[in-house]
């Protein structure tokens, strides 16, 4: 998961296939009730784990949002039945705009574009830091 203020970029993957792909963005303020949706959703898809991506500072530290973070994975970790972990996500987001320019080709884009690019970009996000994950966890296997 990539959490961000007003949307939550969801990826989902597995060792074994040793790939994660973009599946959805929570909007915020639309969901009735964050945690049981989280949830449900976990639950529908067999989740064995949770990553929610930490997004330190460049140099390492805990910035605010990093500490808003590791709030939000603190309550998570109360509220749903699965196990529930973090993971280095710096650079996931540039990676991601990086992603999306290159499969647009480049081409700038206007208003209504430019927020379907940043709402897909929540979901990229959390699949570039999910794959990090997954390849760390692959390597840890061999």
């Amino acid at each position: 998961m990539d959490v961000g203020e007003r949307r939550i970029g969801v990826a989902v993957g597995s060792v074994e296939d040793g790939l994660a792909v973009p599946v959805e963005v929570i909007d915020r303020s639309v969901v009735a009730n964050l945690w049981e949706t989280i949830e449900r959703y976990a639950t529908s898809r067999d989740v064995d784990v949770i990553v929610v991506g930490m997004p330190f500072s460049l140099d390492g530290t805990m910035g605010p949002q990093a500490q808003e973070t590791a709030a939000f994975v603190d309550k998570l970790k109360s509220k749903v039945s699965v196990a529930v972990e973090t993971w280095d996500e710096r650079y996931s987001s540039v990676e991601a705009d990086r992603l999306l320019r290159a499969a647009s080709g480049g081409r700038s884009s206007r208003k209504r574009s430019l927020e379907l690019r940043r709402t897909a970009q929540d979901a990229v996000a959390a699949s570039v830091m999910l794959q990090s994950y997954l390849d760390a966890k692959r390597g840890e296997r061999h």
